[in-house]
């Protein structure tokens, strides 16, 4: 039976001093830490092995070969003898004080101006295009692009100020696939997942996707599609198109809305065929 580890605000992990939790999800808790080395301050996660552990260390060892300044740091992993014998296992990350863009966005009133969520757009594109054109070990492979597959607003940490806003930090590689490795279960986050996912692949025209319904979602408050009707959410990812961006935003420039309309096509053959040419179309 899966459990949640003893908070480590009782316990303590070598080299951390572990301050407060942050959060808590169905496989364990985020808390604060300081680094007694140098003071810096990290976000730990912390996972019993029975809830999720494995997961937990697939997303570390393929976040840390992403070494980027808009993809999150990977500082350390360990594992701490647990009080039933087990073992709990933590990964310490980089900590963004500025949480993340859902909430961001929720602060600002439920949608960001034209400057920042361009500002957000350009670090999250630079990220995924160094993701696709990495070559790391993942799963089977051991040279491939990494796609993220859950490019969402919860995903993206906020830093220190950048030009036009804040930095970002691209994290959660927890669902990331090796790039063209075929059909596999269906996976995803429905309100920003692209329709393909349902059917279980994985492709770079997915984030592309991703990453337009994020820019949608930063300037209109809403998913591109419409949850609101009477049907299952699958069924309004597989059945339903985008709603065209210029319908919610009349006055955003006839160029822009043409761009994220493209990024967002149902079809691969129409959609923006790579994250370089959603880049272009940007004209970043």
């Amino acid at each position: 039976m899966n459990r949640s580890p003893r908070p480590p605000s009782s316990r303590s992990i070598p080299g951390y001093r572990v301050l407060r939790t942050l959060g808590r999800g169905a496989l364990g808790t985020v808390h604060l830490g300081q680094r007694e080395a140098d003071g810096r301050f990290v976000a730990i996660k912390w996972v019993h092995r029975d809830a999720g552990a494995s997961e937990l260390v697939r997303e570390a060892e393929i976040t840390a070969q992403l070494v980027h300044p808009n993809i999150i740091d990977v500082i350390e992993t360990g594992s701490l003898a647990s009080e039933d014998g087990g073992d709990d296992l933590f990964v310490a990350m980089e900590y963004c004080p500025g949480g993340d863009l859902q909430q961001r966005i929720q602060r600002r009133g439920g949608s960001l101006d034209l400057d920042e969520a361009l500002s957000v757009t350009r670090q999250l594109l630079d990220a995924l295009a160094f993701a696709h054109a990495s070559r790391i070990e993942i799963d089977d492979c051991a040279a491939c692009g990494v796609i993220h597959c859950d490019i969402k607003p919860q995903n993206l940490l906020l830093g220190t100020a950048h030009e036009g806003g804040p930095l970002v930090k691209v994290t959660d590689f927890g669902l990331a696939q090796a790039a063209f490795a075929g059909a596999g279960a269906a996976f995803g986050t429905l309100p920003f997942m692209a329709r393909e996912q349902l059917e279980g692949r994985a492709l770079p025209q997915t984030d592309v996707f991703g990453a337009a319904a994020t820019l949608y979602y930063m300037l209109t408050g809403s998913p591109p599609r419409d949850f609101g009707v009477a049907l299952a959410p699958e069924h309004v990812v597989l059945g339903r198109a985008p709603i065209p961006i210029l319908n919610r935003l009349p006055l955003l420039p006839p160029a822009l809305a043409g761009a994220i309309d493209r990024a967002l096509h149902d079809s691969l053959s129409e959609r923006t065929p790579s994250v370089l040419a959603f880049q272009a179309d940007l004209g970043f």
